[in-house]
Order: C-alpha cells, then sequence, then structure tokens
C-alpha cells in the first residue's frame, strides 16, 4: 500500500461503481489518536460518476460538426453509404 495509500474500484452488485480510497495510518498518528486506537488504515468510499460523452460527441466535438451533419453520418453508418441514404431521404420526402 506505501505511504500514500491506494484506490480501488468496485462495483456493487446493482451495477453502481464506487471507489475506496485506503490510506495508511502512520504511527505517529496511531500515536496521537490513543493507545487503545488499533486502526491501521481508514477506509473511505464515494460513488463514482462515470460521465464520459458517446462516441458520436467525441466525433462531433473532434471534427466540429453541427447537430444535423451528426445525424447524417450517423444515417450513413447505419444504411450503408451516402446513396443509399440519399434514396431513404427522398422517398421520406416525397410520401
Amino acid at each position: 500500500m506505501g505511504v500514500k495509500g491506494i484506490s480501488v474500484p468496485l462495483i456493487a452488485l446493482d451495477g453502481e461503481r464506487h471507489v475506496v480510497h485506503v490510506l495508511p495510518l502512520t504511527s505517529g498518528a496511531r500515536r496521537r489518536a490513543g493507545a487503545t486506537y488499533a486502526a491501521a488504515a481508514p477506509l473511505f468510499v464515494h460513488k463514482a460518476a462515470l460521465e464520459s460523452p458517446s462516441p458520436l460527441e467525441v466525433i462531433g466535438k473532434l471534427y466540429k460538426l453541427t447537430p444535423t451533419e451528426l445525424r447524417v453520418l450517423l444515417a450513413i453508418v447505419q444504411v450503408g453509404g451516402a446513396p443509399e441514404v440519399a434514396k431513404r431521404g427522398h422517398r421520406r420526402i416525397h410520401r
């Protein structure tokens, strides 16, 4: 664990993510806390917030795409190419 401690990621049974920080108490800190204090390291547990952007958001920001450009790109990827997207879009407009 060392003098600085460690951080351990945990996943609860319900899928929630937490991080446990284990910080060792030095012998001086234990003496100041009292002779009957037997703890060697406190544990600090907190819920981890994983806020990562979606791959589409990353692509949009990286290439400075407008929301419309991003929708067209997604349509091209899902449908299989620009001509196919154009055909589907043309059919939707004239229906």
